[in-house]
This record gives C-alpha cells, structure tokens and sequence, in this order.
C-alpha cells in the first residue's frame, strides 16, 4: 500500500526469526503536504503500516495488526532530514493465525519508534 510510493526498500533481509530493513521515504509524497506543511512529519500509523508491510512481505502473508502492547513514539521523523531509516523487526512468536513481534525503527542517529505487538495473519 504504502510501498513504492511513501517509501521504497533498499535492503531487507531475514535472518534467525530477524528482519533488518533499510528504507528510503519519499519526502515528496502528498502526506507530508498535510502532516505537517512547515515541517513535514511521518504519521505514526504509516511507520505501523511500513512494519506491517515488510513483515507481511517476509510471511508472505497480509497482515493486520490486533494487538499493540507497548507502542512508541520516542521521536520525530522529518524526510528532509532523515531520509532513510532503519527497520528492526523480532518475530517473538508464531502460531497458525498470529504473530507476535518487537520492532524498532531509527534514523542514522537516534531511534524513534518501539513497538510490541500482535498480527493477524
């Protein structure tokens, strides 16, 4: 939904239940015209959906997430600084219809997002 558009992979890989993702965001794209204008902002809901996205991707499976236990906002996204960012992501468990995960995303110097939670499979 949102890749190819809001943002694009540079490099993704799955090793030992871990994804590691590279992204680029388009800081062109029509979002950040309304969230915010004078200082464009990445959405949180889109940073959950660029999760939902790339773990769906690996499962091959598409994905809604039913349970946020711990979700973080820890800073700021703004694409005309921080044009790439980092995606950690820790499949915790995985059962028939759900997974469970960790996840982490950061720029080049600072994380700004935590998140444990539960996919729908």
């Amino acid at each position: 939904m949102l890749r190819g558009k809001l943002y694009s992979v540079i490099e993704s890989s799955l090793l030992d239940q871990k994804i590691n993702a590279r992204i680029a965001l388009n800081k062109d794209h029509e979002i950040f015209q309304g969230h915010f204008p004078e200082i464009p902002i990445l959405p949180g809901v889109c940073t959950i959906q660029i999760i939902s996205e790339l773990l769906g991707e690996h499962l091959k499976s598409k994905l809604r997430l039913t349970d946020g236990d711990t979700i973080k906002f820890i800073g700021l996204v703004n694409p005309n600084t921080d044009s790439q960012l980092n995606v950690e992501i820790n499949i915790l468990k995985r059962e028939q219809n759900t997974v469970s995960v960790s996840c982490q995303v950061s720029t080049q110097t600072a994380s700004v997002f935590k998140m444990k939670g539960t996919f729908l499979c």
